[in-house]
């Protein structure tokens, strides 16, 4: 199975949830580069204030093609109960390229139902896996029983590894 992690991370939290996953997944990497600066409580605000308005902003271009894997797994902080810019302007521009998905998102509080609604909505293939982890929890090590059953439930469901 041909894995490839995206991921959009502001504090590092989903950065971390994201890296775990393609180490145990032996899967490729893009990070998504905002070109908006997301950094300290003005760039916390206004970072939810585009997820709220659903805004598309300016991405450096991915490095890989989302086509060329089995299965892409999408990992976005919840923003205003939604993904992040970031991983909204990706999902409009290549959702529908990729073959079969997995989500992740992490939040402070919660959305995470609501922002995997909306990151299935841009999606053109069947959502295999989710999974949903708080910050708190991650900063504990919380959260790796759960991440686990999530890369299991992203193996047993590949369509590679059924064929």
């Amino acid at each position: 199975m041909k894995s490839l992690v995206v991921y959009y991370s502001r504090t590092g939290i989903t950065r971390t949830v994201s890296q775990y996953v393609a180490e145990a997944l032996c899967a490729d990497v893009e990070e998504l580069i905002d070109t908006k600066n997301r950094k300290g409580p003005l760039g916390f605000v206004l970072a939810g204030k585009d997820a709220a308005l659903k805004k598309l902003v300016p991405i450096e271009p991915p490095k890989t093609n989302p086509a060329e894997y089995d299965l892409v797994i999408l990992a976005s902080p919840v923003w205003a109960n939604t993904m992040s810019s970031a991983i909204r302007a990706y999902l409009t521009k290549h959702g529908k390229e990729i073959r079969a998905a997995a989500l992740l998102s992490t939040t402070h509080t919660s959305g995470i139902a609501e922002s995997q609604r909306d990151m299935r909505a841009l999606l053109g293939c069947e959502v295999i896996a989710a999974a949903g982890f708080r910050q708190k929890s991650v900063k504990r090590g919380e959260h790796i029983a759960a991440l686990d059953a999530f890369i299991g439930n992203c193996k047993a469901s590949s369509p590679a590894e059924q064929a």
